[in-house]
């Protein structure tokens, strides 16, 4: 017994120290750039252009100015491509300090209108363990909320549908003005069919829909029912 609890204290041990070592050893392209991680993607390409125009190689420099060039232009290559800064940002996800800091990110980066990067910083949160997530349900679906509203003034109901689909499959449970958001979008659009599924996920929560959700539903029913009683 007392062998197995040695051994189960070692493995832990060597993880915390694999971890630990990961993190030592992984980059700051944030830090690099000097750049926050709710800046903007023209923000990040505009301290880019400025760094390297100061440490390029075909400028008299020093080794360490060389060295300097390579790694912003490593940061900026990770940082310019959603996928990639999506990716790398969910490895430095570690501990309940780091979702505070994307929490905020993400309410930074939509009350800004910089729709991608709310979109990207969501997707990373969302793919978060729940332990980690547990009090920030509500500051990330009045962050969803406010995204959906963004997009409701481009009318970008795909958009709209996707991320309440990813929110849904995520440790995250939708509240009510989630659902409301984007059941207001898709209604602009005039996706009826999307807006009554939205209603019927918000009535499967045991959620209380709004008055404009229920006279809109009441709406749509009685046009169907004419056109198919005529």
């Amino acid at each position: 017994m007392c062998s197995l609890f040695l051994q189960v204290g070692l493995s832990y041990l060597r993880l915390s120290v694999q971890r630990f070592l990961s993190s030592a050893s992984r980059p700051d392209h944030y830090g690099t750039l000097g750049v926050s991680r709710a800046s903007s993607a023209v923000e990040i390409k505009q301290k880019y252009y400025e760094l390297a125009k100061q440490f390029h190689p075909d400028r008299p420099s020093s080794q360490q100015s060389s060295e300097k060039f390579a790694q912003i232009t490593q940061a900026y290559e990770v940082l310019n491509d959603p996928v990639t800064r999506s990716a790398y940002d969910e490895q430095l996800v570690s501990s309940k300090e780091d979702v505070d800091r994307f929490v905020q990110t993400a309410w930074y980066s939509v009350n800004r209108g910089d729709l991608q990067r709310t979109m990207d910083t969501l997707t990373t949160l969302f793919a978060i363990p729940q332990p980690l997530l547990e009090q920030h349900h509500s500051a990330i679906n009045r962050t969803v909320s406010a995204a959906m509203k963004q997009l409701g003034k481009t009318v970008q109901a795909g958009h709209a549908m996707s991320l309440l689909s990813a929110l849904r499959q995520s440790p995250i449970v939708p509240n009510r003005d989630v659902y409301a958001a984007a059941f207001e979008v898709l209604i602009k659009a005039g996706k009826m069919s999307e807006a009554i599924s939205v209603y019927k996920y918000l009535k499967e929560a045991k959620l209380e829909p709004t008055l404009l959700m229920e006279n809109t539903i009441e709406s749509i029913r009685q046009y169907r029912n004419s056109e198919s009683n005529p």
